[in-house]
């Protein structure tokens, strides 16, 4: 399996996660000159092995410059952010990530953490609220920073004993910090992300109001060279905050369905999704409408508006949560009218006025490829298909003496008929 490699500030999305680079506070460096950082992964498993590899100039006073980190979700710095939906802190149920990392280089330039940024508003990052950072491994310096902010206690946690601290980031949100007791590196195993959530709920008054978007768990780099290396990461995430179950129809399919795509010359629609809620609309890209689910949840589109041709529709609505449901429905839509079109235009046969002697073709037109049944008054006595050119014919047989009062139906594939008749005698 092929290896890729990420650059500064770049990123790469598979499914729930993407590796991202995120590079700030470099001053004046320049990259490639003064420092490079670059990310390698397997783009078909990307969670099997990711590393980092950084080289920073050696300072004196340590000051994060860059992020290099697997994103779940929506955290604050994906630049792909990759949908994950939204959770009050109150309403998870599971939020464990499995970690199993090595590192090198000059371990006083870096820390490695899980960074988290809760919102007030489901999946909005504008309106983050609290920071929360799990230190799995971090220098002496962080070790004195962490020490000289609030104390909030401890909590063990699958035999890990954390200090809890608070203090404030950069956007002067309040900054809760996790970090092993005795200062030993937690490079492996299980971390349960809800027990520290929900401790800090319990014990520093965090509001169990706010949602969880997603985490990044990386390094940071301040200075001199180094890797990291992660396998085997991962999230196990359940909530019961609800996701909108959304569905979407053709109100009347009015025609066939032919390898799986629906023919009709009714655009209607109707679907269910959350009482009351604002349901969008897409054809492709592009929004069709918006209409409001009643309290039963029903809601209905009047197609007459869409054009003749292929259709792709999506309805999709977003709850109070942030969290999105959708579904789709494809359809070939022919508004149109099947026509007559002189439907049955002549008999061939032995016979004048109306009058046979010899059983008589019935033929005629219709639209293109159109199934015809033929009737004899009121009994079915034939069925064929036009071809391309809307041409049909059918040799009747089995004529009874007397008057045939000869019916044909052509029904399209979009469900669309036309009717003739005509008349004759057989002798």
């Amino acid at each position: 399996m092929a290896t890729s490699t990420l650059y500064d500030n770049n990123s790469y999305n598979s499914g729930s996660y993407t590796v991202n680079i995120s590079a700030f506070n470099v001053g004046s460096f320049v990259y490639g000159t003064d420092y490079t950082e670059s990310m390698q992964f397997q783009s078909g498993s990307l969670l099997s092995s990711v590393t980092a590899n950084w080289r920073f100039p050696t300072a004196s006073v340590q000051k994060i410059k860059s992020f290099m980190a697997i994103d779940y979700g929506n955290y604050y710095n994906t630049s792909t952010a990759k949908f994950v939906p939204s959770s009050r802190i109150s309403d998870l149920t599971t939020l464990v990530e499995g970690i199993n990392f090595t590192m090198s280089g000059d371990l006083q330039g870096f820390n490695v953490i899980t960074d988290i940024f809760l919102t007030s508003v489901a999946g909005n990052n504008s309106t983050n609220a609290a920071e929360v950072e799990i230190f799995f491994y971090s220098p002496s310096d962080s070790q004195a920073w962490v020490s000289s902010l609030k104390a909030l206690g401890t909590i063990t946690i699958y035999g890990i004993t954390w200090k809890v601290a608070q203090g404030t980031d950069s956007a002067g949100l309040p900054d809760y910090i996790f970090m092993p007791a005795n200062g030993a590196d937690v490079t492996s195993g299980a971390i349960n992300v809800k027990t520290m959530l929900q401790y800090l709920v319990d014990n520093a008054g965090l509001s169990s109001s706010l949602y969880f978007n997603g985490l990044a768990t990386g390094v940071e780099t301040s200075s001199g060279s180094g890797s990291w290396t992660m396998t085997n990461f991962g999230v196990t995430y359940a909530t019961t905050a609800p996701v909108p179950g959304v569905t979407v129809a053709l109100a009347n399919q009015t025609g066939q369905t032919v390898n799986g795509l629906a023919y009709t010359y009714n655009p209607n629609l109707t679907g269910k999704a959350d009482a009351n809620s604002a349901v969008t609309l897409y054809d492709g890209a592009a929004v069709v409408a918006t209409v409001t689910a009643d309290a039963n949840g029903v809601w209905t589109f009047d197609g007459s508006s869409l054009a003749n041709g292929y259709h792709n529709i999506k309805a999709a609505e977003t709850n109070s949560y942030g969290n999105s449901g959708s579904a789709s429905v494809a359809f070939q839509l022919w508004k149109t009218q099947n026509s007559i079109n002189e439907m049955i235009q002549y008999m061939a046969g032995q016979g004048t006025n109306g009058v046979y002697s010899v059983a008589p073709d019935i033929i005629g037109w219709t639209s293109p490829n159109t199934a015809v049944q033929i009737y004899d008054g009121s009994n079915a006595i034939g069925a064929v298909t036009s071809n391309s050119s809307g041409y049909y014919s059918y040799q009747t047989s089995n004529l009874t003496d007397g008057v045939h009062n000869i019916g044909v139906t052509a029904t399209n594939l979009y469900g669309s008929t036309a009717h003739a008749s005509l008349q004759f005698s057989f002798v």
